[in-house]
C-alpha cells in the first residue's frame, strides 16, 4: 500500500517513475484534480461564491496540464532539453529537477489560489501562490549558478538524490516560509492599509516591502552564500541561512 500511494500518488521526482507508472499516475493525478474540484465547488456553494466554479475549474486544469504534458512525453522532452543526467542516465540532472520543480510549483500554487478564492480568502492565496511561483521560477533562471556550486562536488560523488533535496528545501523553505513571511504578508498589509483596516502608511508599507523582497532574493542566493561563508552549503542545512534572513525582514517589517 505504502509503495503504491508512493508510486501513483506522491512521489518526490518523476524520474523514480517508470513510463508506465508515469502513465497511470497521470491518471490517478487527474482523478485527484476533478475530486478537489468537487470538493471545491461544495464549498464554494456554501459560501454563495458558486459562480465562479466552472471559470476556476478551466483555469486550474490549464495549469496541471504543463505537469500531465511533461510526465507523459518526458522522454521526448529530454531530445530537446537537458532532463537526463549523462553519468546517471535514469535520474535527472540539475537542469531537470528544476524543470520538474517549476512546473509542479505552478500546478501547486494554483491550487492554493484557487482553494482561498473558493473560501473567500483570494488575498492570503495571491500571497502563498506568489511566493511559491516567485521560488520555483528563481532557481529555475539560477540553475546553472547552482550547478556550478555542486558540480565539483556531484563528479566526486554523483548522487541525484542530493540534487533533488537541494532544490526541495531551497524551493519549500524558501518560497513556503520566508516568501510567505515576509513579501506575501506586506503584500496583505499594503490590501489592508488601502482598505482603512491597517494603520501603518502604505508608504512605509511599500519601502518595507521592496526591502523584504531583496531580502527574500538573496536568501535564495545560495551560491553566493556559499563562496562568502566558511560552510559548504551544499551540505549545511540551508534553512539556517534562510532564517537568519528572515529574522532580518520581520525586523525591518516591524520597525517600519
Amino acid at each position: 500500500m505504502v509503495r503504491f500511494i508512493k508510486t501513483f500518488i506522491y512521489h518526490h521526482s518523476i524520474d523514480l517513475l517508470t513510463d508506465k507508472e508515469r502513465k497511470i499516475n497521470v491518471i490517478f493525478q487527474i482523478i485527484i484534480v476533478t475530486f478537489f474540484y468537487i470538493f471545491l465547488s461544495t464549498i464554494m456553494t456554501f459560501k454563495q461564491n458558486y459562480e465562479f466554479f466552472i471559470p476556476i475549474f478551466v483555469i486550474g486544469i490549464s495549469f496541471c496540464i504543463p505537469e500531465f504534458i511533461f510526465k507523459i512525453f518526458l522522454k521526448k522532452i529530454d531530445k530537446y532539453y537537458n532532463v537526463y543526467d549523462k553519468i546517471r542516465p535514469d535520474k535527472f540532472s540539475f537542469d531537470g529537477y528544476a524543470l520538474e520543480n517549476l512546473i509542479r510549483g505552478i500546478s501547486v500554487s494554483s491550487s492554493f489560489l484557487i482553494f482561498f478564492i473558493a473560501i473567500k480568502a483570494t488575498l492570503p492565496g495571491f500571497c502563498v501562490a506568489f511566493s511559491m511561483i516567485y521560488t520555483v521560477t528563481f532557481i529555475f533562471l539560477r540553475r546553472k549558478k547552482y550547478w556550478e556550486m555542486f558540480e565539483p562536488r556531484f563528479e566526486e560523488d554523483p548522487d541525484p538524490v542530493k540534487l533533488r533535496k537541494f532544490i526541495n528545501i531551497l524551493s519549500g523553505e524558501g518560497g513556503v516560509i520566508c516568501g510567505c513571511a515576509s513579501v506575501g504578508a506586506c503584500f496583505y498589509l499594503i490590501a489592508n492599509s488601502f482598505n482603512g483596516t491597517d494603520p501603518i502608511p502604505v508608504t512605509t508599507l511599500i519601502i518595507v516591502t521592496i526591502i523584504a523582497f531583496i531580502l527574500f532574493s538573496m536568501s535564495l542566493c545560495i551560491d553566493l552564500w556559499n563562496k562568502i561563508l566558511p560552510w559548504d552549503l551544499t551540505e549545511f542545512e540551508i534553512t539556517v541561512l534562510l532564517q537568519m534572513v528572515f529574522v532580518l525582514e520581520l525586523h525591518y517589517y516591524w520597525n517600519g
